[in-house]
């Protein structure tokens, strides 16, 4: 999991492990403030969302369109996207 951050069109960084936390005081100033979070999902999902995509095919083709919805057992996907809330804080908060 990718998370690019973007305030008021600047990069400022990709966040890729815990605390997934940055400082971005340089980057705001008074006034109105422009916040873009882009989450990049894992490689992993993308391979099982592929195969469920490739069974269903197989099952539709074979005229069985019930049969079309996997046993996740063997294929879960993982939690994606933006998971649990985006807070921004004082300074004087975030050095603690």
């Amino acid at each position: 999991m990718l998370a690019e951050v973007f305030v008021n069109g600047k990069n400022l960084v990709i966040l890729w492990t815990s605390p997934f936390r940055i400082n971005i005081t340089d980057a705001v100033h008074a006034g109105k403030n422009e916040l873009e979070l882009r989450v990049t999902n894992t490689w992993l999902n993308r391979m099982i969302g592929n195969e469920q995509l490739l069974k269903m095919k197989e099952a539709q083709r074979e005229g069985k369109p019930e049969s079309a919805q996997l046993n996740n057992q063997d294929l879960r996907l993982q939690e994606a996207g933006l998971i649990g809330p985006v807070l921004l804080r004082s300074s004087e908060y975030y050095d603690t």
